[in-house]
């Protein structure tokens, strides 16, 4: 077999195994409150290209406020501290689901 059919059967199963690769779906939270379980729960969605599963928290004065979680294009893990709010952000793409407290 000469090299270029040996190219191009590498292609071949390379893009093959690409289109059964299936996306991340994160959990989708539109909100919820103190009581604890999402008040507007929504169907997961599924990441496309290089989004990420989010998932946000806010506190004041130590007390947890609402949190959200979603898919998104640009996600940096980090705490924002204003005052006494605390707005907490994780990104994950290890799993589907990753998101999900």
């Amino acid at each position: 077999m000469n090299p270029v059919t040996k190219i191009g059967i590498a292609l071949i199963l390379t893009l093959s195994f690409l289109c059964f690769v299936e996306a991340l779906k994160c959990f989708q939270c539109t909100f919820s409150n103190t009581n604890g379980p999402c008040l507007h729960q929504e169907p997961p969605c599924k990441t496309q290209k290089n989004k990420l599963c989010v998932w946000q928290v806010k506190f004041s004065g130590g007390k947890f406020l609402y949190g959200v979680q979603k898919c998104s294009d640009i996600c940096t893990s980090r705490a924002l501290i204003l005052g006494n709010s605390t707005n907490k952000i994780r990104c994950c793409k290890d799993k589907s689901l990753c998101n999900k407290s």
